[in-house]
């Protein structure tokens, strides 16, 4: 028997829980489930119009904390079971906890860093009460429930991301065009791989172009850098683009110089469009980017290591056919949106 589902999340906005959301909400709309969206955010944060153009429902709580909370109670009654996808969200209730404790309620924890919020850790601590299942998108983000909550890390289980497999449009040339698709902060590194690039022989260097997608506190120091690069080596800046098609073929290869992940999302939709991923070694990253086989891992900070990564694909760019195929083959086997949909789905019914 199916059930009325109902996800909360603190906005729509551009980011690896809101696309999970996305990617959900609309696989659950297409197998005929009751699903509704429950919104913190605004009502023209970008994936509210993807979502509702797939039919499904959004309801963005609006007014003072009175008024929200008349109208979440309002929804509450309706639905079955309640997803939960944000800590902020986990804090925003705590006034209304004892009209969860009747519902089935599911936490997903999609990342391994919180921002600074007061009443963080007490409204987790009162969750305990009404969540009756809790699970993270990565074995690292289920490992950092301790600190971060005070929870015990075997109360919560993992269930993986999920992503549409795409299709890959853009055939290869002898010039090699480097992809980013990040919130652009400081974590994640980004001028690194100017440095790498410019660490490249010259002659190498004409044959690169670096295409940015999002937006961020830090865009603006990175423009900044990105004029530093010779003439030769072109940077592009996209801000957020929505529609994936229009992101993944752009590029020939992702890369990451994070100093820290869990597992991001754009990582896994590179890959399910074919493209292989140059990452640093970090969080659940290395249990998809499979050295020398779906791409490519280095260390930390390690500009020499990644200059000699593109080094080796500028010379040989075949492999990044190569490495693409096997990259899209271990999306499809592992992360396809609906094999995530019967995974939450037993939890849904579980109760």
């Amino acid at each position: 028997m199916k059930k009325k589902i109902l996800h909360l999340v603190s906005s729509l906005e551009v980011g690896g829980a809101e696309k999970f959301v996305k990617n959900l909400s609309i696989e659950q709309q297409q197998q005929d489930d009751w699903v509704k969206v429950i919104s913190f955010g605004r009502k023209h944060d970008p994936f509210q119009a993807v979502i509702e153009k797939n039919a499904v429902e959004v309801v963005n709580l609006t007014g003072n904390f009175f008024a929200r909370s008349k109208q979440l109670i309002r929804q509450l009654k309706q639905a079955d079971v309640i997803h939960i996808h944000s800590p902020s969200v986990i804090r925003a209730i705590l006034p209304l906890f004892p009209f969860f404790i009747m519902k089935q309620v599911i936490y997903t924890i999609h990342g391994e860093v919180d921002p600074p919020q007061s009443l963080l850790a007490i409204s987790h601590q009162v969750a305990r009460l009404y969540l009756n299942n809790t699970v993270a998108v990565s074995p690292s983000a289920k490992n950092s429930v301790s600190q971060r909550y005070g929870w015990k890390s075997h109360q919560v289980g993992v269930i993986k991301n999920g992503i549409s497999v795409g299709n890959k449009a853009k055939q290869l040339t002898k010039k090699v065009t480097l992809g980013v698709v990040s919130r652009i902060i400081p974590l994640k590194n980004i001028p690194m791989l100017f440095d790498a690039v410019l660490m490249l022989p010259t002659e190498l260097q004409h044959n690169v172009d670096i295409q940015i997608f999002g937006d961020g506190s830090e865009l603006d120091n990175v423009k900044v850098k990105a004029k530093q690069l010779s003439q030769q080596i072109p940077v592009s800046f996209h801000g957020n683009v929505i529609d994936e098609n229009d992101i993944y073929n752009a590029f020939d290869v992702l890369v990451m110089c994070s100093d820290t992940e869990g597992l991001p999302m754009s990582i896994l939709e590179a890959m399910g469009y074919g493209i292989p991923v140059i990452s640093t070694n970090v969080g659940a990253i290395p249990q998809v980017v499979l050295a020398q086989k779906t791409g490519w891992l280095y260390p930390v900070r390690a500009t020499a290591a990644l200059a000699a990564i593109l080094q080796e694909i500028i010379n040989d760019n075949s492999i990044i056919d190569e490495f693409g195929s096997q990259a899209q083959a271990l999306v499809k086997e592992h992360y396809d949106i609906s094999m995530v949909y019967r995974d939450y789905n037993k939890l849904y019914l579980s109760k």
